[in-house]
């Protein structure tokens, strides 16, 4: 049994590089240590059953909520939204704290599927614009496009037809008269910003640009 006993710092939990194995080569020796780190052990869980729970000031909470609002989650999508779009920067935070809006997205034909149009700059005119929405292990149904498509992930992992796999930042840009689908993978949800230059078409349904 070693003479020195534990510094109290390390029974608290307060180790430097090394110390983990110096204790517990030590603890196994010392039934005087070992006592003590029970009894504090004991005592760290007495508190945490006592504490009640904690209730943040009503100034605080408030500021809290509010930091959410003024600042959209996916802030830092501001500018490559706002090219996408041919919008001011203003704008595109304004459309990217839509997302998080529940009552912001429409239905769509298929399951799982929702989007939000948005209006664009003149580079998007004749060109369907929106944020789509595809809960884990939906599906985009192939569809064609009239025209060229860029899209960009913004939330989540999305798998093609062609087994490419798309994450956050990535760019799918598709030429005119191709046809794709698009699979939205575990866990989250994926969140898209596409602009369809002419429209698509899904088999028997079309979504064309706004007249």
């Amino acid at each position: 049994m070693s003479d020195e006993h534990l510094p109290r710092s390390i029974l608290w939990g307060l180790r430097a590089p090394g110390d983990a194995s110096f204790a517990s080569k030590h603890l196994r020796e010392c039934p005087d240590c070992a006592a003590k780190l029970r009894a504090v052990e004991a005592r760290i869980g007495e508190i945490v059953a006592a504490s009640a729970e904690a209730t943040p000031p009503a100034a605080l909470r408030q500021r809290v909520l509010q930091s959410t609002t003024d600042t959209p989650r996916l802030v830092h999508y501001t500018d490559v939204v706002a090219k996408l779009l041919d919008v001011s920067a203003e704008k595109a935070r304004a459309f990217l704290a839509v997302i998080d809006e529940p009552s912001q997205w429409q239905a769509t034909p298929f399951e799982g599927v929702t989007r939000i149009p948005v209006e664009g700059g003149p580079q998007t005119m004749g060109a369907v614009a929106h944020f789509v929405r595809v809960e884990p292990g939906k599906v985009v149904p192939i569809h064609h496009h009239y025209g060229r498509e860029i899209g960009i992930f913004l939330q989540g992992r999305g798998r093609g037809e062609d087994g490419r796999v798309f994450g956050p930042g990535d760019v799918d840009d598709r030429a005119e008269g191709t046809s794709h689908l698009v699979e939205s993978l575990p866990v989250v949800a994926s969140v898209m910003l596409v602009v369809a230059h002419g429209g698509v078409r899904f088999g028997d349904f079309e979504l064309l640009p706004p007249r």
